[in-house]
């Protein structure tokens, strides 16, 4: 009798019971809802005690001759397994030795698809628990309250709540060394629960496959597509069309960003975190990002726009950096919490996330060091072109081609063609580059049928490490010594005729040196020189990419003694920077009088037989560029000054599109083609009797602004410059601004300073 017991005992137990022994009957339990019912039947049981408390059930079991190994099954609250905290049921059961262990834990989500873990400091708030199991079974019993109110563990709404199921009938070690590995996607689900009225209904699963397809399309978009976007603005600048390509590349980067944003939203619920709050910085910054790109790209053409480009360049560069290291950790946060380092289904995105990052530092390291060494060039100073740059890379046509002068350059111009021209020599098709140019169109725009050698040959002391010349650490770097010899001669003269500068010329900077030779320039129209000069050392491969332009040959004066190549033409528009703005006019007056002053790019850059000062009557024609691209000259009178500086007076008229122009201008801001003097005077040029055929009266008739040339005339007879005269008796100086003269001692003034020296 005693063995017939014993084998009816191991049959009940091997074959397993609806309710083990130990746990309570599930007929005790007023509410209950089948999750899975297949091979395996995953129920939840539950009555509520009084208005506070749960009563609850956890039971797996199987429905094949399978037995279970391992198993677990659990329920969770929350949404996902990201966000929930869960309680497990672990069975141990061995069915080689028969022995059971079953045990019930309470875990919490480590907020990724990874293994839940104990509460901190081991907090479990559920009580009254019970475990069996066997080979066929599986089923824990709890009480819980509803209410916690401790912040740590969730409340449980009576009405209705979320909850997740999962179970793993066979389970292998994990890397926490628990045997609670992954469930297989079928043994998982959502539902709905009013634990009051005991109804529950399935919900929306979390899709994994969803957030795998977001992360995957994340790291296209940031660890393939805008590196090389970057990349290839960075290094391939000398292909035309480089500016459509990492557009083009950028923007589709941008679009694709906020769809990949918003598959994840329709992954089921989302939980917060790092991942969530970097992914929103993230978004938000790619809305600034491709606001400012656009106005980046914008300032290329748009002259408003392009006032501006430095900060906004500045603030694009600053927020790019920002957003690739933000994508970086943003990347490895996104793949850690589908596939965590420490136990990964898969390591194909890890491996491909890491090789990314260190193939394109590489690549940017290696890239950087090859383009400073063979393309970028290091400037001491003003050099003669080079003809291993500007030789021709058309030897077979080279004597085809054609000739221009500068008339039938700005002819051309006037057409709409692109024309710049080096050295005074060669001539360039530019229109092809004009959508490519990394300084952008206007640039090109700016210098469009003008002589570009000192822009692409670099100004004497530029200082190319920083690639921004300084006023104060500018030195006499010149193509000419003759401004450096007349600073040498006054400085070995008995007396300083300016205390205003030091004669010590190996410390003086390019500015004084300026003002010495020419009382209009002020340290304030330097600095606006400056700015408008936009100034940058061009690469190597820039300076070979024109060589490959030339279409043409400049036609030069014969007949100019010296070097013909460097003749002076009035025809030859030279670009000017606006250096002063001042309003004449009354403020009751209907139409506003300007004083603008207009100083040389390059003061020193000068042509053989270069004019020293304008001759009464002379005029000047300035040229601009209308916002629609159209292109206007007008004539203006300078009332002072030379072509290195002078100034006019412009008389706004309300309809005038010049006169709207120059109303908004401001000092430094762009560049002006201005060309001349033209002009013959009626009565000849001062020499050292005085003005030939000079009447003995005359009288000026003018109106407005044409005063000027009446101005410039009384200027040029009183205050001649360039006009020797002759001491006709001795005078000994008496102060030290004075010259000490002998009877026939010739004096020749160079300039007339504003304070009468």
């Amino acid at each position: 009798m005693i063995s017939l017991f014993l084998i009816i005992i191991f049959v009940s137990t091997v074959l397993g019971q609806d309710d083990p022994l130990g746990s309570p009957d599930s007929a005790s339990f007023k509410y209950n809802s089948i999750l899975y019912d297949d091979e395996y039947q995953f129920t939840f049981y539950w009555n509520i005690i009084g208005t506070d408390t749960l009563e609850a059930m956890i039971q797996l079991k199987s429905n094949i001759p399978t037995p279970f190994s391992k198993s677990w099954a659990s329920i969770g609250l929350g949404t996902s397994m990201l966000n929930s905290e869960f309680l497990m049921c672990h069975n141990s059961y061995n069915s080689t030795t028969l022995s059971k262990t079953a045990s019930l834990h309470e875990h919490i989500s480590q907020k990724k698809y990874l293994v839940p873990v104990n509460f901190p400091n081991n907090e479990e708030i559920t009580f009254d628990r019970q475990a069996v199991g066997n080979d066929k079974l599986l089923s824990c019993y709890f009480k819980r309250k509803l209410s916690i109110g401790d912040g740590i563990h969730k409340s449980i709404n009576i009405d209705q709540d979320d909850m997740i199921w999962a179970f793993s009938p066979v389970s292998t070690l994990n890397y926490l060394r628990k045997y609670a590995s992954y469930h297989s996607d079928e043994h998982r689900g959502a539902f709905k629960i009013s634990l009051k009225k005991g109804t529950t209904m399935f919900s929306q699963v979390s899709n994994f496959g969803t957030k795998a397809t977001h992360g995957i399309g994340m790291m296209i978009v940031w660890l393939i597509m805008i590196p090389f976007g970057v990349f290839y603005a960075r290094y391939a600048r000398s292909i035309q069309g480089w500016v459509t390509v990492k557009s083009l590349c950028q923007l589709l980067a941008v679009l694709l960003t906020f769809c990949f944003a918003i598959v994840v939203f329709f992954s089921g619920p989302i939980y917060t975190g790092p991942h969530i709050y970097i992914g929103i910085i993230i978004l938000v910054f790619v809305f600034a990002e491709a606001a400012l790109g656009f106005a980046n790209v914008s300032a290329f053409s748009n002259e408003t726009a392009a006032r501006y480009k430095r900060p906004i360049k500045l603030i694009h560069q600053s927020i790019g950096m920002l957003l690739m290291l933000f994508s970086i950790v943003q990347i490895g946060l996104g793949i850690d919490i589908l596939y965590p380092l420490v136990e990964p289904t898969t390591y194909i995105l890890w491996v491909f996330y890491f090789g990314a990052i260190f193939i394109w530092f590489g690549l940017f390291f290696v890239a950087e060091i090859y383009y400073r060494a063979k393309f970028v060039q290091k400037d001491s100073g003003f050099k003669e072109p080079s003809n291993e740059y500007l030789k021709l890379k058309m030897e077979e046509k080279t004597t085809a081609l054609e000739v221009y002068t500068w008339k039938s350059i700005d002819a051309a111009i006037m057409n709409g063609k692109m024309l710049a021209i080096a050295d005074n020599k060669f001539v360039y098709d530019i229109s092809n580059w004009i959508s490519s140019h990394p300084g952008g169109q206007l640039v090109l725009q700016a210098v469009n049928g003008t002589d570009i050698t000192n822009d692409y040959f670099h100004e004497a002391g530029f200082d190319a490490a920083e690639f921004v010349p300084r006023i104060d650490n500018i030195k006499m770097k010149e193509r000419s010594s003759t401004v450096l010899q007349k600073v040498q001669d006054v400085a070995k003269s008995e007396f300083n005729p300016d205390q205003r500068f030091s004669v010590d010329s190996k410390n003086e900077s390019l500015f004084e040196q300026a003002t010495k030779s020419n009382a209009l320039i002020t340290k304030s129209d330097f600095t606006s020189i400056l700015r408008a000069r936009r100034t940058h050392v061009h690469t190597k491969r820039a300076i070979e990419k024109l060589s490959k332009l030339v279409i043409g040959t400049l036609s030069q004066k014969q007949e100019t003694a010296g070097n013909a190549s460097n003749a002076f033409d009035p025809d030859e528009y030279r670009r000017y920077a606006l250096t002063k703005i001042e309003i004449l006019s009354q403020p009751h007056e209907p139409k506003r009088t300007l004083l603008m002053k207009f100083c040389l790019l390059y003061p020193f850059g000068t042509r053989v037989d270069y004019p020293k000062s304008f001759l009464a009557g002379q005029c000047i024609e300035l040229q601009i560029r209308l916002p629609s691209g159209k292109r206007i000259c007008r004539y203006y009178t300078p009332i002072n000054g030379d072509l290195n500086a002078f100034e006019i007076l412009v008389r706004l008229q309300p309809q005038g599109a010049m006169s709207l122009y120059l109303s908004q201008e401001e000092v430094g801001a762009r560049q002006f083609k201005i060309r001349g003097p033209y002009g013959k005077p009626h009565f000849g040029v001062p020499s050292r009797f005085g003005y030939t055929d000079l009447p003995d009266t005359i009288y000026f008739i003018s109106g407005g602004t044409g005063i000027t040339p009446c101005l410039q005339f009384i200027h040029n007879f009183f205050l001649s410059v360039n006009c020797p005269v002759f001491a006709n008796q001795k005078y000994t100086a008496e102060l030290p601004d004075e010259l000490s003269l002998g009877l026939g001692d010739a004096v020749s003034i160079d300039c007339h300073y504003y304070d009468g020296m």
